[in-house]
């Protein structure tokens, strides 16, 4: 059998726990769809939650209203009704904006960034519009948070997973792929309950596993779900 254990909303709550986003935290706490409730809070109906999911994720990697206004399967908003719409979105997500602000800060005035996992990353200057050049703010807002999150979690839990999955006598059941932030196992079909309980501890264990290896205590609920299939196209 093909098992996919997928982290949930990975990046979102790894961006709650870099920026201690009161806000995201006590979301994730309360199992809040996110998405729904800005959908309702931003465009007045829950049917726009992936309109919503879009404007979360582009401001969390520092997208701009001008990008929402500009993008034909974003809904028609003026301009200055995305300039509001963004404004919102950070009144309700204060520290975040705070936490990208000073990451960018940073960055402009010594070129890199280290996260508590010790990785580090060195921007490069790019040609803006006006022939000068600049640190860019989007790759800043991105790199810090998916490498976080698919460079150092994601290898984190693997190494865990198997090494809990030999502890267990299941060496038939094989780590085969990573995709993003799901892992994707070949387990055999009388093994499939067990292991998948096990990839779903390693999730929630997250904070537990940080702190042995990095020393960081880490706050933010972590989660996910297991997909199970005969073959990759039919979970």
């Amino acid at each position: 059998m093909i098992l996919d254990a997928d982290l949930s909303a990975l990046e979102w709550r790894v961006a709650a726990e870099l920026c201690r986003d009161p806000v995201m935290i006590q979301e994730i706490e309360d199992s809040v769809d996110i998405h729904t409730a800005n959908a309702i809070s931003i465009f007045g109906d829950k049917k726009f939650r992936q309109e919503a999911k879009t404007v979360s994720f582009r401001l969390l990697y520092g997208g701009s209203a001008y990008a929402f206004f500009m993008d034909h399967r974003m809904p028609s908003f003026t301009q200055k009704k995305w300039d509001k719409i963004v404004e919102d979105f950070y009144k309700k997500y204060k520290r975040l904006k705070q936490w990208q602000d000073s990451n960018f800060s940073l960055v402009c005035k010594q070129g890199w960034y280290e996260a508590f996992t010790g990785r580090r990353w060195v921007f490069s200057k790019v040609k803006q519009s006006n022939g000068s050049f600049m640190y860019s703010r989007p790759s800043v807002c991105n790199y810090i948070v998916q490498g976080v999150s698919t460079g150092d979690i994601v290898p984190l839990c693997m190494v865990t997973l198997n090494n809990r999955l030999k502890k267990l006598g299941l060496s038939d059941a094989k780590i085969i792929n990573q995709v993003h932030d799901s892992i994707v196992l070949d387990v055999p079909k009388k093994y499939v309950d067990i292991v998948a309980s096990t990839c779903y501890n390693v999730f929630i264990d997250i904070p537990l596993l940080v702190k042995n290896y990095w020393g960081y205590e880490w706050v933010t609920p972590m989660s996910g779900e297991v997909k199970i299939g005969s073959n990759w196209g039919d979970m």
